[in-house]
């Protein structure tokens, strides 16, 4: 029994590593690109990097040369086909600087190696379980960071309030990582761990810890986090209601979560008066979307596609990766696929989250295992929010929140993979 125990953690270590990297994980400066950006890297860099290296190695020494398709192979295979061809055809028309495209398109290749990572490394559902508690205790260590510094005024990794454990990222990236780990982990709370035969105070436990990132999400000062917070609520109320018999049940449930959310709002609200004003500030909103004031994201999006469209030749495929006409970013994922890989990298985009979408749907839709139902409502859920905020960020191409994103995919992908092949072998 030992022996096995053994052998099973052995499985599980890389895929927990990979997690508590992404979750906590700093970055580092190694230098500089030609156009003097800082080369960052972070340790799920090097992390995938060796695990990729030692499993590709143990592939070759066991002489494995067929391995599962995975889900979304084409779709991801497809949208990295465009973006490699439009990066190389601009480089050859000189639209682009090679070195900054180059990194820009390799750190998107970094997201997928983590989809295909944990795809393979994933054997069983225990996995996926206890995945899931390990990104539960990520988000009450960042939690508990920002309510140390709220608590006691210190201001090590502060903003208009907080963002992340040990890294000073900016607001949205801290507010929106935060926001997609809420956004998952609160299917789980609403669909598998209320249903599991725990005490009362056990789901209160375990309900607090769900919500605390919630901390984070507000006092990040993040706009585009906390109008997709509020948006991603919107989407799991609907999409609980629809699977649920006993609707009052079902209401009071989401008055609770509610209201516990409520009071972390009102806490951050009373200690911290900047995010108040940041937040609900609507003139400040407002003014971000008109084009006629300068360096704001209406500027920047008209700015972008008069760029763009001021040389039709390359609309099909796009200027490359990490083309900017303007100063900064496109501030719009959608403007962004569209200037980088044309109207057919556009479409490609949407292709694979339409797939990523209907596999998530169809699960729900006809789901009655707990399990199921909390990761297919959380792709559902975190999907949404992502293109929500896409509108007004390039969300998809954030590092600390493309990476947490996709490995949620792939930890319900697989998921999905497991049981349909489980009950196909159980019918054979």
């Amino acid at each position: 029994m030992k022996l096995r125990l053994s052998q099973r953690w052995v499985e599980y270590i890389p895929v927990v590593l990979i997690a508590l990297a992404i979750g906590l994980s700093p970055s580092f400066s190694i230098g500089e690109i030609s156009t003097g950006r800082a080369l960052e890297i972070r340790l799920e860099d090097l992390l995938i990097v060796v695990l990729g290296i030692v499993w590709i190695a143990g592939l070759l020494r066991l002489r494995k040369t067929r391995l599962e398709r995975p889900p979304l192979l084409i779709p991801i295979l497809v949208w990295l086909g465009i973006g490699f061809f439009s990066l190389l055809t601009n480089w050859l028309f000189q639209n682009l600087i090679f070195q900054r495209s180059f990194f820009f398109f390799l750190k998107e290749v970094e997201f997928f190696a983590f989809y295909f990572y944990v795809f393979y490394h994933i054997k069983n559902i225990d996995v996926v379980r206890i995945l899931i508690k390990t990104w539960i205790l990520i988000g009450v260590i960042h939690a508990s960071w920002i309510l140390f510094q709220v608590i006691t005024g210190l201001r090590i990794t502060y903003y208009y309030g907080s963002t992340l454990f040990i890294e000073p990222e900016g607001t949205f990236p801290g507010g929106g990582f935060l926001l997609i780990l809420f956004a998952f982990l609160l299917q789980f709370l609403l669909y598998y761990y209320v249903r599991m035969n725990l005490s009362v105070w056990q789901k209160i436990a375990i309900a607090a810890a769900v919500v605390m990132p919630t901390v984070g999400i507000f006092s990040s000062g993040s706009r585009t986090a906390f109008f997709g917070f509020l948006f991603a609520l919107v989407i799991t109320f609907f999409l609980y209601l629809a699977k649920q018999s006993n609707f009052r049940k079902a209401v009071l449930q989401s008055i609770w979560v509610l209201l516990i959310i409520g009071v972390a709002f009102g806490f951050l609200v009373m200690t911290s008066p900047t995010v108040e004003r940041r937040l609900l500030q609507l003139e400040g909103i407002t003014k971000e979307f008109n084009p006629q004031n300068p360096n704001v994201r209406g500027d920047t999006w008209k700015t972008q596609l008069t760029g763009a469209f001021e040389r039709p030749l390359f609309l099909l495929f796009g200027f490359g990766k990490s083309i900017i006409f303007t100063f900064g970013e496109s501030h719009n994922q959608y403007v962004r696929n569209f200037i980088e890989t044309g109207i057919v990298g556009s479409l490609i985009f949407l292709t694979l989250i339409f797939v990523v979408i209907s596999k998530a749907w169809k699960e729900f839709l006809k789901g009655t295992d707990p399990l199921i139902l909390a990761l297919s409502a959380g792709v559902l859920v975190i999907t949404s929010t992502m293109l929500f905020m896409s509108i007004v960020v390039d969300a998809f191409i954030v590092v600390k929140i493309a990476e947490l994103y996709w490995f949620f995919i792939a930890l319900s992908m697989t998921t999905f993979y497991l049981t349909k092949k489980k009950i196909n072998s159980y019918h054979e």
